[in-house]
């Protein structure tokens, strides 16, 4: 299983927010791509390490991040 983040950009703000979703399977992670209004685009890592610096990365540039669910 990889580990996912999902980019969610709506047309009402000006730049996209971030959604930490953990391990999951490939499967599952697509059909949260599905959007009525605007777009999701669901990223996949292989590692939680590449997967925590990413979140991190994504924090200091100043994005909107939240946690769904917790590792453990």
């Amino acid at each position: 299983m990889y580990y996912w983040i999902k980019e969610r950009n709506n047309p009402q703000f000006d730049k996209p927010y971030f959604v930490a979703y953990g391990q999951m399977k490939a499967r599952e992670a697509r059909k949260l791509e599905n959007a009525i209004y605007g777009s999701n685009i669901m990223r996949k890592f292989r590692t939680k390490k590449a997967y925590d610096q990413t979140l991190e990365k994504l924090k200091e540039d100043g994005y909107s991040v939240k946690n769904i669910v917790s590792d453990n």
